[in-house]
């Protein structure tokens, strides 16, 4: 009996697509819910990587430690060299921050938070209950209600 064929991986190019009106260069394969492709590596075997790096890394060399791979087109499965810059992690934060793409919301405006001001205002004014009966009070593990009371969570909140 033969063996079956040996399959071989497709070259990187061929999960591109052609550039669209923006010229990006969309990557067709594994896209995380995130927005970012990730592809096999070619540093590592058997391990993955993000495919824009990869996308660097084929057009212009290794990616030197410390540094990013940032997006200016901000199109995270964009894998256009010519849309990449390298750049420190703290680029990254304030690329993100001028582009809009980074709303940070403070406790309660978080759509994360659980407490309302007026629970949190009330949680810290409580002398009367222990931490674990205002767990059970509001529904929290105490380790929540703990930090609300020393101020290591909702620190915006009086």
């Amino acid at each position: 009996m033969p063996n079956p064929p040996i399959k071989i991986a497709r070259p990187f190019h061929e999960w591109l697509t052609p550039p669209n009106e923006n010229g990006c260069r969309l990557f067709t394969g594994h896209v995380m819910k995130n927005g970012y492709g990730t592809t096999v590596s070619i540093l590592k075997k058997y391990e993955k990587m993000l495919a824009h790096r990869k996308a660097w890394m084929l057009a212009y060399g290794p990616i030197p430690d410390g540094l990013h791979v940032l997006h200016k087109c901000d199109v995270r499965n964009c894998c256009e060299p010519t849309h990449l810059f390298l750049g420190t992690n703290l680029d990254n934060i304030k690329d993100r921050i001028q582009k809009g793409r980074s709303v940070s919301r403070p406790g309660c405006m978080s759509t994360k938070g659980k407490f309302t001001p007026e629970q949190i205002r009330d949680i810290r004014a409580e002398e009367r209950l222990t931490i674990a009966q205002l767990s059970r009070k509001y529904n929290s593990h105490w380790n929540t209600i703990r930090d609300i009371k020393v101020r290591n969570s909702y620190k915006e909140q009086p």
